[in-house]
């Protein structure tokens, strides 16, 4: 999904006609509107300056403004049914999303896109960086299976 397919949406939910965007970024009506209509490929540059006048980040306009507002909603609730969740998974992934915001949401743009070569890919991805990153909790987690070590007084 391009990034300039939820322009339109993100500039109606930031109060904006499509006049005053034009000329808060500083391009014509009739580029804005392409951009827009997926007519024309805008440079990154030029979606940065958008993000700007909209006041989000680039990376947020690949993304609808329900699912950031969906989100926002939610994690205001979250300190409150936090207690109440069954799921450790959710209470985790909730921690994570209040530190890496951006990524959680390029990773939930991804997979409501629903490509599933680009999912397939990015589990794979995923899955290489944890295992570069684990690290072992216990000394005798890294050690082969069947390997012993007489403890040493």
């Amino acid at each position: 999904m391009k990034p300039s397919h939820h322009i339109q949406a993100w500039r109606h939910t930031r109060g904006y006609c499509l006049k005053d965007l034009a000329d808060e970024v500083g391009i014509p009506i009739s580029q804005l509107e392409a951009i827009e209509q997926e007519t024309q490929d805008p440079p990154l540059t030029l979606l940065h300056q958008i993000g700007s006048a909209l006041g989000i980040p680039t990376s947020w306009l690949v993304i609808h403004p329900k699912v950031i507002q969906f989100l926002q909603n939610d994690k205001d609730e979250a300190a409150s049914v936090s207690s109440h969740r069954e799921s450790m998974t959710l209470d985790y992934v909730w921690r994570g999303f209040r530190e890496q915001e951006e990524l959680y949401l390029q990773l939930a743009a991804l997979i409501h896109h629903g490509d599933p070569k680009l999912i397939r890919a990015a589990a794979i991805n995923l899955q290489s960086l944890l295992k570069q990153a684990r690290t072992a909790a216990l000394p005798w987690q890294s050690r082969p299976s069947g390997h012993f070590e007489p403890p040493s007084d």
